[in-house]
């Protein structure tokens, strides 16, 4: 079965039934499902295989997640050691929440990969601009979608506008969409994140969560 976004969510609204298992699905593949649902959906519908992926229809930057233990639960791929040390089309570079901007050394000039555990925004090389999925006749909206001089002079990357983090054992997961953190305390803090640890507790069925400004 393929699922997007909240689907699954959805689904285990529905009251139990002995009818849940009573199906031939042996994998389930999509992205968005959040942690807080995904162990919860495998083993009341039986399902022996989830698959997250992270990507859109016209994004260059992707991953995977083909694992099948507790530990993928809410990840959306894969970078192993050496998978990260060669990687060459995707990447998750430091990201400034003040300028909602990828993060430049001011000594080099050049974009900095997040490092484990540190939220970057997920960006795709361009190989060739001429197969460059563009916006028809937009070249402002074009712009924005693209970044150059991220490694070195020449290169050329699409900005995904989404905040990825990778773990110290190679997990990837979904932070939120660009622009949805906040500073608190000299803090960047990822409203996503908040929310993921708030819908780990039982009696919470349904999150939002955003940042405001505070009166000083």
């Amino acid at each position: 079965m393929l699922y997007v976004g909240e689907l699954c969510r959805y689904i285990l609204k529905a009251p139990a039934s002995p009818n849940d298992t009573l199906h031939s699905v042996i994998c389930a593949s999509g992205n968005g499902l959040s942690g807080d649902v995904w162990v919860r959906f495998k083993r009341r519908f039986n399902i022996p295989e989830i698959r997250e992926f992270y990507r859109s229809t016209e994004g260059l930057a992707k991953f995977d997640n083909f694992g099948t233990g507790l530990a993928m639960a809410g990840k959306v791929g894969f970078e192993g050691l050496i998978a990260h040390r060669f990687a060459n089309g995707t990447f998750l570079v430091k990201y400034d929440p003040d300028t909602e901007e990828p993060w430049r050394d001011p000594k080099t000039g050049f974009c900095v990969r997040a490092k484990a555990g540190e939220p970057g925004e997920a960006i795709g090389r361009v190989l060739n601009i001429q197969t460059y999925p563009n916006y028809l006749n937009n070249p402002e909206a074009n712009e924005k979608k693209v970044i150059r001089d991220v490694f070195q002079k020449g290169d050329l990357f699409q900005r995904m506008g989404d905040l990825l983090v990778r773990d110290k054992d190679g997990w990837v997961s979904f932070m939120e969409r660009v622009g949805d953190t906040y500073r608190w305390q000299g803090e960047n803090v990822s409203s996503g994140e908040v929310k993921e640890h708030i819908s780990r507790f039982p009696e919470v069925h349904e999150v939002v969560v955003h940042g405001m400004k505070l009166a000083q």
